[in-house]
């Protein structure tokens, strides 16, 4: 009976520790798979910002060539 029983816990316990493992190894790969878009999206919105960071530059520079002329009375 106690062989029988040392038997169960070990099947038990490699088991167990197999479904460890499986879910380590995929929680690996998720991770890298995660990671790897993550990466994608940071460079797509740091290509984003400075898109727009150039738009506010020429519009800035627009706005300030109007305020300009209409103080050397360009426009009445």
């Amino acid at each position: 009976m106690t062989e029988i029983l040392i038997a169960v816990i070990g099947l038990l316990s490699a088991t167990t520790a197999a479904l460890i493992e499986r879910v380590r190894r995929d929680n690996i790969r998720v991770h890298g798979v995660t990671s790897t878009k993550l990466d994608l999206l940071a460079k797509g919105l740091g290509q984003s910002i400075d898109r727009v960071r150039e738009a506010t530059e020429r519009t800035e520079e627009k706005v300030d060539d109007h305020v300009a002329d209409h103080a050397k009375g360009a426009f009445k």
